[in-house]
């Protein structure tokens, strides 16, 4: 489960092969994400959504860039490079259950 820093939000995040589905436990949103690597660095864009986008935004404009900076057995931290949201979380820690 991860909990964004600053936030009260619940995410369970599921990784299949080049598809990421997040599943938010407190506010009940599915979302599906298209997943690009390109060594530490990954690329998410929204496939698609259980809920109402905002006005005059695509999935395609739901596009979020990440790079991982530590990685460790049981967690990685990583930072956001480049983001749609003015006030978004610049780094956290993602803990890795299997």
């Amino acid at each position: 489960m991860f909990k964004p820093d600053g936030s009260n939000r619940e995410l369970l995040i599921e990784r299949k092969d080049s598809i990421q589905i997040e599943i938010d436990e407190t506010e009940k949103r599915i979302t599906e994400w298209k997943i690009k690597w390109e060594g530490c660095k990954y690329n998410l864009t929204l496939i698609k959504a259980n809920f109402q986008l905002h006005d005059n935004m695509r999935p395609e404009d739901y596009s979020f860039d990440y790079e991982i900076i530590e990685q460790k057995d049981s967690f990685y931290i990583y930072k956001v490079l480049s983001t749609v949201w003015e006030n978004d979380i610049l780094s956290d820690t993602i803990w890795i259950s299997k």
